[in-house]
């Protein structure tokens, strides 16, 4: 006498409101701040998002309302260069990196265009929030302020976008132990 589950029911059952808040909660608590507290909240009047990879995810960059970016993590020099041409005017750049690739523990699958990138906006408050694993962190020691988030999933987005936005506190701890 096997009993089915109904998986609909199931799914809406996992799926409640107090379920999205508590995931959302986790996040908050789970998502690490490196360096660079005192920029935050970040100064919205004058800033720029910019999406690393995974043009598929939008919720990062929709909770600020603020001009966004896309761009390839491995971009052509060309596109380096219209994107800080684009990048001119704002004092503000908050970098969301996706398409972190944790089996390459040398580049983690982010080029180096990119990196300096960051190191070309010296002139400006640089937010950097990494969408996966923390050891990538020791590439981006040059950014202002260096957020790990560990996930892509929306929650951890939403996470880390109020996090930087000043409506709720990040107390994630690193998990290892990097040389910054």
């Amino acid at each position: 006498s096997h009993r089915f589950i109904d998986k609909e029911k199931a799914l809406q059952g996992l799926h409640t409101k107090n379920a999205y808040e508590l995931k959302n909660k986790l996040y908050q608590k789970a998502t690490t701040i490196i360096h660079g507290q005192e920029n935050l909240p970040a100064d919205l009047l004058n800033s720029s998002v910019v999406v690393v990879g995974n043009s598929m995810s939008k919720s990062f960059a929709d909770n600020f309302k603020v001009p966004t970016f896309w761009i390839s993590s491995s971009p052509t020099q060309d596109e380096i260069d219209l994107l800080l041409k684009n990048l001119a005017s704002y004092s503000t750049v908050i970098f969301a990196v996706f398409d972190i690739n944790k089996r390459d523990y040398v580049t983690f699958g982010i080029s180096p265009l990119l990196i300096n990138l960051i190191d070309q906006l010296l002139n400006k408050t640089t937010i950097v929030t990494l969408f996966g694993t923390p050891y990538s962190a020791k590439l981006f020691k040059n950014a202002n302020t260096l957020i790990v988030a560990y996930e892509c999933e929306d929650e951890a987005q939403e996470a880390a976008a109020s996090i930087i936005k000043g409506n709720c506190k990040a107390s994630g701890l690193l998990p290892i132990s990097i040389d910054l």
